[in-house]
């Protein structure tokens, strides 16, 4: 017996084009609730201090993983300061340390809202994303306003993650 309008090729063709409409739908519906939330938020700055010592292996390990968190994180401000030669900045450290009952025994060492770290590994750097993420969409404190304004502000004007490249 012929079959007149059920041609298997027709029936694969249709299921794909409807799938592929609906697939095209969910992303613009996506897009276009993302557009609104970035829109409607304004982000706030997520400040992130940063000790290290010039020649530290493991420094370096956290330097690549901070410029990617400020990749992925566009409000996520980098201060850096290296305190094995610059002197200057250890008073700066010892400050943050103090701030946060915080021994520092080593290098690096990273203050992110109302935390700190000292050392850089797998774990800290899940912790570190997460007080991120957790300052982003709180707002959450900035380590620096533990410290007297004008002691951070003199530091401030002269730090840069990529000032010794």
């Amino acid at each position: 017996m012929e079959r007149r309008g059920n041609r298997p090729g027709w029936s694969l063709l249709a299921r794909s084009a409807c799938l592929t409409l609906a697939a095209a739908l969910a992303i613009s519906v996506f897009a276009q609730d993302s557009a609104s939330e970035t829109a409607a938020e304004s982000p706030t700055p997520v400040h992130v201090y940063y000790f290290w010592g010039d020649g530290c292996p493991v420094c370096e390990q956290q330097r690549t993983y901070l410029e990617w968190l400020q990749e992925r994180y566009p409000e996520v401000v980098v201060h850096a300061f290296e305190v094995w030669f610059e002197v200057p900045n250890r008073d700066l450290l010892v400050a943050f340390s103090d701030a946060f009952g915080q021994p520092v025994t080593a290098v690096p060492v990273t203050f992110i809202g109302d935390q700190g770290w000292v050392g850089f590994g797998q774990v800290s750097s899940l912790q570190m994303t997460d007080a991120v993420e957790a300052n982003r969409r709180a707002g959450g404190p900035d380590a620096g306003d533990r410290l007297a304004p004008e002691l951070l502000q003199r530091f401030l004007d002269t730090d840069d993650l990529d000032a010794d490249d």
